[in-house]
C-alpha cells in the first residue's frame, strides 16, 4: 500500500476565487486571480505524525525525524529506524531533533540523548559522545546541525562542538566566566549561515553570537527586547538578521547598528517558527498557525492549509520546513508530514458537500456554461441549476418547485446556452426554460410534442445560428426557437403533419453550428447529420473508413471545429476527424492510446490541443506528435477528482479555462498550468532477497557492487524505485538481467523482478525508471550478479579431473609402452631361442640324416624313409624359419611384409615369369604379427596353388592400400578351375577361413582355361 495519500487540499486555481478545492484565503483579503497552483498531499504511514526534522540525501531518499524514530521515504514506503536499550549500534533515542548529510555523505542524527552518524551500508548507527564534563554529562540533547562553507560540521544542544574529521573527535565551546568572547551560556538552540557567510548562534539566554574563524572564538551580541530561547534565524537580502523567540515573536537584527525593528514580510498576529527562501526566491513561512507563502512581487501572504472536509488534518503548527531537488516543499508539523509539489497537476474540484449548504446540489454534473459576468453555471444530475459567484465564492441552487411556474422545469439539467441577448437557456429532463438574471425566474417554453404525450421533452443540447435562432435537440427530434417571438418550429420524422425533412428515430444528442452556418446534429444510433439552415435540408453524412465500411456508433455525444474546417467527433467508439468537404476520416480508438472507448466532450485549449473528457479520465490530445506520444490520460493519481466523465458536460471561458463535468461533481484547470514534470528521478535498488531450500535472506543493496549467489539460491528478487515523489504510484519502470533476458522487460508501475533457477554464470541487473510524466533516467542503476556453480562444475574441479584423466591416461600409456616392450623382447627371446636351439637341432637331423642315407648301405625301404625323415626336417625348418621371421618385432611394418612376400614368389615359382607390385604407404608403420601371418600364409596357400596345379606361365602379383586397407591380388594364366564345384579344393576353405578371421573378404575368381585371380582385401586395424 502506497504511503502518500493524495489528500488534495491546498489548490488554489487561476481567477477561480470559489477555491474549487479549497485552500485558505489570504488574511482578510481576497487570492490574487494570478496565484499559482498549490496543491497538498499528506504523507501516512509516519512512525508518528509530529515531525521535527527533514533532509534528503544525496540518493535520493527522504529522511523524516519525529518524535517516535527516524523514517526514511522512498516514495512507497517508509523504512524505520528506532532505539534499542540492548543494541548499541541502533538510535541513541527516538526523538529525532535534528538531520544533516555532510557534503561527504555522512548522514548526521542529531537526537534528544545524543549524536549518531548514520552507516548506510551496515544499517546501523554509530553514537558519538558529546559530554566531556559533569556539566553535560547528564543528557546530550542535539537541537541543532549546521555544516558551514568551509565544511567543518557544528553541533549544538546541551553545549556547543566542532567536529574534527581527521581524529574524528569534537571539540567544545563553553561559557567561561570573565571570557567575553566565550559562549554567554551552554544551552545553544539554533545555528545559522547566511548570505554574508557569517556563522550565528543562538544560546538560551537570548544572546546571538558571531563567530571568528580567525580568532576561533565568539562575539556576543545582546538581544534584551528580544527574549530568551531564540528558535528561529534567517537573514533577508538586506543583510537583516531574522529572529523569533520561544513566543514566536519575530524582530529584525541590524548587525552594523544592533536595532531589532518589526518586519512587515511577516504575517501579523502568528507565532513564527521558521523561515525557508527557495529558489524562486519566494519566503515559507512556518507559524504556529500554519504555514504562509509570502510573494515578494505582490507583498502578500497567503495562508496555505488543506480542506478539513478532506480529512486532512491542519497543518497548524510548522516545525520543519525543507525544499528537495525537485522543488518540491516538504512540510513537517505536529499533526503531520505535508508535500507541496509544483509539478503536481492544478485541477481544482467542486463538488456536494451534504454538511455544506454552499456546495454544489449535486455530485453528477451534466452541463457548464460561464456566462459573460464571469459566473459559472453547472447543471447537475438531480441538484437542479447551481450558480457558482467567483468573486464571492458562493453557491446558489434554482430547484424546481412544485406547483411554482416560475421555477426551474427540472431538477435534471442536461444543458446550458447563453444566447447572444444575455439569455440564459437550461434544457432539463422535462422541457426547456430560461432565466430572468433580475427577476431570479424561469420562462418556461413550450415544445410541440405530436404523439409524444404530454410532458414536455428531454432537452439534450441547444445552440443558436449565425441568424440568432436556437435550436433544440431533444428525444423527439429538432426544435428551431425564435428567442424575439417564441416561435417554435418542430423537425419531426418523414411524412408527419408538422412538415419539414428530420432524422430517423434515434434521438438527438448533441448539436453544433459550424463556421459556415450549418448544424450538425450527432445521434443515439443513427449517426451523423447537417442540416442546411437556410432550406431545411438534411443530409445524413457516413462516416466512411478507408476500406469503405461505415464507422457506425451508439451516440455521438460532442462536436468541435478545427482551423482546417474539418469536425472532431467524440462517440462511444473513440475520438474522430472528419472533414465534409473531403469526407476525409481519420479514427483514434483504445489502440491508439484512448484510455477508453467513449469521449464525452472535446475542447481545444490556446495552444492548439484538443481536451477530451471519456469514461476512463481525462485526455490531452496532440496529432502533431509522434504516433505514441499523442494522447496523454490523466487520472485519480495525477488529483483528478472525476475519472468518468458526462456527455456534453465540457465549457471554455473567454480566459482559456476548461471545465469538466462528471459523476464527481466539476473538475477545472488552466491548461498552460498542466506541465510535465522535469525532475529526471534518481534510480535505487530498495531491497534484494535470495532463496534457498532452507531460508530466505535480505541483502541490503547500498555499496553493493556484486551479489554472489551459490547454485543452492534458486531464487532472487530485487525492489526499486525511482526516487519522485510528486505521483509515485504513476512512476515506470524497465529491467534486464543482461546474460539472461534478451530485451528490456517492461513491467509498468511494478517495481520488482524475480528470477529463479538462474544458470551458473555471471550477469548484470539493471534498472531504468520514470516519473509520473514519463521522463526516464536511462541510466538508472546496475549491479553485476554471479552465480556460482556447485563444485564439480567449477574451473578447478574440471582441471582436477582433467589432471587425473590424463594421470590415469598417461599411466596406462606408461603401462601399455611397458607390456609392447616386454611383449617385443619375449618375440625376439622366442625367436632367437627358436632360431637358435630348435632350428640348428632340426638342421641337424636333416644333416645327420642324409649322411647316414649316403654313408650306410641300407635296404630301399628304409632308405627311402630316411630320405622322408631329411625332407621333413628341412621343410620344418623353413617354417620354422617363417615362424621366426613373424614372431620377430624387426618385421612389423608393411615393407617388410611386401619384402618377405617377394622373396616367397621368388623361391616358389623359380622358372616362372613372375611381376611383383608392393605398396608400402597408407598402413600404420606397424602391423600386428596375427596380421601379418594369417596374410602372409593365405599368399604363400595361393602361391602353392599355383606351382601344384595351375601350370601357369605367368603370375602377376599386386600388393596395395586404398583408405586403411589392405588389398592382395594374385592372378596367374594357368588352367584355372570352376570354384562352385564339388570338391574345389581344402586350400581354398582353409585361406577364406584366415580371411575370416582377420576380418577380410576372399574372392576368388576363376574358369576352365582362363586361369584364375585371387583377391583378398582386409581393413587394418
Amino acid at each position: 500500500m502506497s504511503a502518500l495519500s493524495h489528500i488534495t487540499g491546498g489548490v488554489l486555481l487561476a481567477g477561480l476565487g470559489v477555491c474549487l478545492a479549497t485552500t485558505g484565503a489570504a488574511q482578510g483579503q481576497q487570492a490574487d486571480p494570478s496565484e499559482a497552483h498549490f496543491r497538498f498531499e499528506r504523507l501516512v504511514g509516519l512512525s508518528h505524525n509530529t515531525v521535527l526534522s527533514i533532509v534528503q540525501d544525496r540518493y535520493g531518499y527522504l529522511w523524516i525525524g519525529t518524535t517516535d524514530g527516524l523514517n526514511r521515504y522512498d516514495g512507497y514506503e517508509f523504512t524505520v529506524y528506532r532505539h534499542d536499550p540492548v543494541d548499541s549500534t541502533s538510535l541513541s533515542s527516538n526523538n529525532v531533533t535534528a538531520l544533516l548529510e555532510d557534503r561527504a555523505g555522512h548522514l548526521w542524527v542529531g537526537t534528544e540523548d545524543g549524536l549518531n552518524r548514520f552507516d548506510r551500508k551496515a544499517e546501523r548507527f554509530v553514537r558519538y559522545p558529546l559530554a566531556s564534563d559533569s556539566l553535560t554529562s547528564h543528557r546530550q540533547g542535539v537541537s541543532s546541525l549546521l555544516e558551514d562553507d568551509a565544511g567543518r560540521l557544528w553541533v549544538g544542544g546541551v553545549g556547543l562542538y566542532r567536529y574534527d574529521p581527521g581524529s574524528g573527535q569534537f571539540r567544545a565551546y563553553r561559557h567561561e566566566p570573565g571570557n567575553p568572547n566565550s559562549l554567554s551560556q551552554n544551552a545553544v538552540w539554533r545555528f545559522y549561515q547566511g548570505r554574508s557567510g557569517r556563522l550565528w548562534v543562538s544560546t538560551g539566554d537570548g544572546v546571538l553570537h558571531a563567530y571568528d574563524p580567525e580568532a576561533d572564538h565568539f562575539l556576543r551580541h545582546g538581544l534584551s527586547q528580544a527574549g530568551n530561547f531564540i528558535t528561529m534565524l534567517y537573514e533577508d537580502e538586506g543583510g537583516r538578521l531574522w529572529i523569533a523567540d520561544e513566543n514566536g515573536r519575530a524582530r529584525a537584527f541590524e548587525p552594523a547598528s544592533g536595532r531589532l525593528t518589526p518586519i512587515p514580510e511577516l504575517p501579523p498576529d502568528q507565532g513564527v517558527i521558521l523561515v525557508h527562501e527557495d529558489r524562486d526566491r519566494v519566503r515559507w513561512i512556518g507559524t504556529t498557525g500554519g504555514l504562509y507563502r509570502y510573494d515578494p512581487a505582490t507583498r502578500s501572504h497567503l495562508l496555505l492549509r488543506p480542506d478539513p472536509s478532506l480529512g486532512a488534518y491542519l497543518p497548524n503548527y510548522v516545525r520543519a520546513l525543507y525544499e528537495d531537488r525537485a522543488g518540491a516543499l516538504w512540510v513537517g508539523t505536529l499533526s503531520g508530514l505535508f508535500h507541496l509539489d509544483p509539478h503536481a497537476k492544478p485541477f481544482a474540484h467542486l463538488g456536494h458537500d451534504p454538511t455544506d449548504p454552499n456546495s454544489l446540489g449535486s455530485n453528477t454534473v451534466m452541463a457548464v456554461w460561464e456566462d459573460r459576468d464571469e459566473v459559472l453555471w453547472l447543471g447537475t444530475l438531480g441538484g437542479g441549476l447551481n450558480r457558482v459567484d467567483r468573486r464571492t465564492g458562493t453557491v446558489v441552487r434554482y430547484r424546481r418547485r412544485a406547483g411554482d411556474p416560475v421555477s426551474l422545469c427540472h431538477d435534471l439539467v442536461w444543458a446550458l446556452y447563453q444566447d447572444r441577448r444575455g439569455v440564459l437557456w437550461i434544457g432539463t429532463n422535462e422541457g426547456l426554460c430560461a432565466l430572468d438574471r433580475r427577476s431570479e425566474r424561469f420562462t418556461r417554453y413550450t415544445l410541440p410534442l405530436g404523439s409524444a404525450g404530454s410532458i414536455q421533452p428531454s432537452v439534450q443540447a441547444i445552440r443558436e445560428d449565425q441568424a440568432g435562432r436556437l435550436w433544440i435537440a431533444s428525444k423527439i427530434g429538432l426544435y428551431r426557437l425564435y428567442p424575439q417571438t417564441g416561435a417554435v418550429k418542430w423537425f419531426a420524422r418523414p411524412g408527419s403533419d408538422q412538415g419539414g425533412s428530420a432524422v430517423d428515430d434515434s434521438f438527438l444528442q448533441s448539436l453544433y453550428v459550424d463556421r459556415a452556418g450549418f448544424l450538425w446534429m450527432g445521434t443515439f444510433g443513427g449517426g451523423l447529420y447537417r442540416l442546411d439552415t437556410e432550406t431545411d435540408v438534411f443530409t445524413r453524412s457516413p462516416l466512411v473508413l478507408t476500406r469503405q465500411k461505415e464507422l457506425v456508433s451508439e451516440g455521438i455525444w460532442a462536436f468541435h471545429e478545427d482551423d482546417d474546417g474539418a469536425l472532431w467527433l467524440g462517440s462511444d467508439l473513440g475520438l474522430t476527424r472528419f472533414h465534409p468537404q473531403t469526407g476525409a476520416l481519420v479514427h483514434y480508438a483504445q489502440r491508439d492510446g484512448l484510455p477508453g472507448s467513449i469521449v464525452y466532450a472535446i475542447l481545444e485549449d490556446n495552444l492548439g490541443r484538443l481536451w477530451l473528457s471519456t469514461n476512463l479520465g481525462l485526455v490531452r490530445f496532440d496529432d502533431r506528435l509522434p504516433d505514441g506520444q499523442q494522447f496523454r490520460t490523466y487520472g485519480a493519481g495525477d488529483g483528478l477528482k472525476n475519472t468518468e466523465f458526462n456527455r456534453r458536460a465540457g465549457f471554455k471561458n473567454r480566459r482559456g479555462e476548461l471545465f469538466f463535468g462528471g459523476l464527481e461533481g466539476l473538475t477545472a484547470f488552466v491548461p498552460a498550468q498542466i506541465r510535465d514534470n522535469p525532475y529526471v528521478p534518481p534510480v535505487v535498488l530498495t531491497r534484494i532477497q535470495t532463496s534457498n531450500r532452507d531460508t530466505t535472506v535480505s541483502v541490503n543493496p547500498f555499496g553493493l557492487d556484486r551479489l554472489v549467489l551459490s547454485y543452492r539460491d534458486y531464487s532472487v528478487s530485487f525492489e526499486f524505485a525511482a526516487l519522485s515523489f510528486t505521483n509515485p504510484t504513476q512512476n515506470q519502470y524497465a529491467y534486464r538481467l543482461e546474460g539472461f533476458d534478451g530485451a528490456w522487460v517492461q513491467p509498468g508501475t511494478r517495481r520488482f523482478a524475480r528470477y529463479t533457477n538462474l544458470p551458473p554464470g555471471d550477469y548484470v541487473f539493471r534498472v531504468k525508471g520514470s516519473n509520473d510524466d514519463g521522463l526516464w533516467n536511462e541510466e538508472g542503476v546496475a549491479l553485476a550478479l554471479t552465480v556460482t556453480p556447485p563444485f564439480w562444475l567449477t574451473w578447478w574441479f574440471r582441471l582436477l579431473v582433467a589432471a587425473a584423466v590424463i594421470g590415469l591416461l598417461t599411466a596406462a600409456y606408461r603401462y601399455r609402452v611397458a607390456r609392447l616392450i616386454e611383449v617385443e623382447r619375449m618375440r625376439l627371446r622366442i625367436a632367437g631361442d627358436l632360431h637358435d636351439d630348435i632350428g640348428s637341432r632340426l638342421s641337424s637331423i636333416a644333416l645327420m640324416s642324409e649322411m647316414v642315407r649316403e654313408h650306410v648301405d641300407l635296404p630301399p625301404g628304409e632308405a627311402h624313409r630316411l630320405a622322408q625323415v631329411s625332407k621333413a626336417a628341412r621343410e620344418l625348418v623353413g617354417a620354422l624359419r617363417d615362424v621366426v621371421w613373424f614372431v620377430s618385432p624387426d618385421h612389423d611394418r608393411l615393407d617388410d611384409l611386401a619384402e618377405r612376400m617377394r622373396e616367397t614368389a621368388g623361391t616358389m615359382l623359380h622358372g616362372t615369369d613372375c611381376s611383383f607390385v608392393g605398396a608400402e604407404k597408407g598402413l600404420p608403420d606397424a602391423l600386428s604379427m596375427a596380421f601379418r601371418h594369417n596374410v602372409f600364409l593365405i599368399y604363400k596357400e595361393a602361391l602353392h596353388n599355383i606351382v601344384r596345379h595351375a601350370r601357369a606361365s605367368r603370375v602377376a602379383i599386386r600388393l596395395g592400400t586404398a583408405r586403411g586397407t589392405l588389398v592382395l591380388t594374385v592372378a596367374d594364366d594357368g588352367v584355372g578351375f570352376d570354384p562352385a564345384a564339388p570338391g574345389s579344393g581344402h586350400g581354398l576353405k582353409s585361406m577364406k577361413h584366415r580371411a575370416e578371421q582377420i576380418g577380410g573378404t576372399l574372392l576368388v575368381e576363376s574358369e576352365p582355361g582362363k586361369g584364375t585371380t585371387i583377391t583378398l582385401s582386409v581393413a587394418v586395424k
